[in-house]
């Protein structure tokens, strides 16, 4: 019979931060410039409201995902926009 394959060297920490934070982050840019081109009017209807809670949300999610850094810490909040015409609103996120 044939030998086992020998066990490979376990990654450092360092490597297993470098290898899963980079495209992670990479993916988060990337949909940033996607959610960006929603701002088109001429495909796409939205209001002031609806700019400033997309933003005020992202901005928070960045705040507590910075502040799991400093903390060691994990949290979450839920996001959804109103589906009304003109937007609106902060959507109940208990609905």
């Amino acid at each position: 019979m044939s030998e086992p394959a020998p066990a490979k060297p376990r990654k450092s920490k360092r490597q297993r931060f470098l290898d899963t934070a980079q495209p992670r982050t990479r993916r988060v840019i990337r949909a940033i410039r996607l959610l960006s081109k929603c701002s088109n009017p001429a495909s796409y209807s939205y209001s002031e409201n609806d700019v400033q809670l997309i933003f005020n949300t992202l901005q928070t999610e960045l705040d507590l995902a910075k502040l799991c850094f400093e903390r060691g810490r994990d949290s979450e909040i839920r996001f959804r926009l109103e589906s009304g015409e003109e937007g609106g609103e902060e959507a109940d996120p208990d609905e």
